[in-house]
């Protein structure tokens, strides 16, 4: 449902995402290509905490559509129903 539904529907759609995915791709190649080879980066004074890089990270994977197929489509068939869920998928998902 929702924009696979749209995409599915509408093929002109579907191109223009396409053609803004492609645009955008080249716009940060042309970014990269016009950016200062020599150009130092100070990581020191760029400290990040452990709680910014653990939610930085549990976004991204949140944001991962693979992971959410596989919770929302493949896990749920080892799930038993008599016994807490959140135990079960806590373990399933080590």
């Amino acid at each position: 449902a929702g924009l696979a539904v749209v995409l599915q529907t509408s093929e002109l759609l579907f191109y223009g995402i396409k053609i803004l995915g492609a645009a955008y791709l080249f716009y940060l190649a042309y970014q990269l290509w016009r950016a200062d080879p020599h150009q130092e980066v100070d990581t020191a004074t760029n400290k990040v905490g452990l709680w910014a890089l653990a939610r930085q990270e549990f976004l991204v994977a949140a944001g991962n559509p693979k992971a959410i197929l596989i919770f929302t489509a493949f896990l749920p068939q080892f799930v038993v129903t008599g016994h807490p869920i959140t135990a079960q998928f806590a373990l399933l998902g080590v």
